[in-house]
């Protein structure tokens, strides 16, 4: 019998990020996922087929949706790594039972107490910028999420391994190469 007690997605923060021509200010959540809760992960399932469908439509799109949520499924235990299953979404509440159709990004972070690796960002076809261009609907959602990071983890480097596309992307948000050999291995400098 199980008796671990799962209540969903929680609310890590709200911040904002722009919306349309215009870009009106759009106030959004920063929610993390709970891999144990069904709710969840059926969430992070249902954006994955969506975000395939939609963003199949173009060659360029990459949808790392997939990834994180067999990293979710995955049985492997390293309890020196916590994994941080996190969500950009315009919902507002009632976060365990998150709606799909509201988020607009997912990542993975996986933090050691020493430092921490974005291992995954992704975000909905139709705010990126390699896909929908100049129609995209939202703008800054993967900044925020990496400003959320940032303000959160402060005091550890942070790495992500870039997909080429995306290294221009993190260089904008701060990061740097952690070696002259591998352009694409970046990382943020920790705050003192």
């Amino acid at each position: 019998m199980n008796n671990n007690i799962s209540f969903g997605a929680s609310l890590k923060t709200n911040t904002f990020i722009r919306k349309g021509r215009m870009h009106t200010p759009v106030s959004v959540s920063i929610v993390e996922l709970d891999k144990t809760n069904a709710n969840d992960m059926n969430a992070l399932s249902t954006i994955s087929d969506s975000w395939n469908k939609e963003g199949s439509k173009n060659c360029r799109f990459n949808n790392y949706v997939d990834m994180i949520l067999t990293k979710a499924g995955s049985e492997e235990n390293d309890f020196s790594v916590k994994d941080h299953y996190l969500a950009l979404t315009t919902q507002k509440d009632n976060f365990e039972k998150l709606d799909p159709k509201n988020v607009l990004g997912v990542s993975l972070f996986s933090e050691d107490g020493v430092g921490g690796e974005l291992e995954y960002l992704q975000v909905h076809p139709n705010t990126c910028k390699s896909y929908a261009g100049s129609k995209r609907v939202y703008k800054n959602v993967g900044t925020a999420m990496i400003d959320y990071l940032k303000d959160t983890y402060s005091k550890v480097h942070i790495f992500v391994n870039a997909a080429h596309d995306a290294v221009k992307f993190y260089y904008k948000n701060g990061f740097v190469p952690y070696n002259k050999s591998y352009s694409w291995y970046l990382h943020l400098p920790q705050n003192k």
